[in-house]
């Protein structure tokens, strides 16, 4: 018996894109991923999401925020 996928399942595996796989203290790079990828690191013991626009990575650090409880409206 062959694996029968439904056309949902199809058509979502087709748009979703690669993980970006990031060890612990390294940065992605140029080679990796595509225009509009997103990842998130750990450096240093500092969390960072990474972004790449133009053929070039960005970086922002990201500080501990507060938690949404998805049951409650903001």
């Amino acid at each position: 018996m062959g694996l029968d996928l439904s056309r949902g399942s199809r058509m979502l595996s087709h748009i979703k894109g690669d993980k970006i796989v990031l060890p612990k203290g390294s940065l992605p790079t140029t080679g990796q991923g595509s225009d509009g990828d997103i990842a998130v690191g750990d450096i240093k013991g500092q969390t960072v999401l990474f972004a790449k626009y133009n053929n070039r990575w960005y970086h922002q650090e990201l500080t501990e925020g507060f938690v949404v409880d998805s049951a409650k409206k903001l």
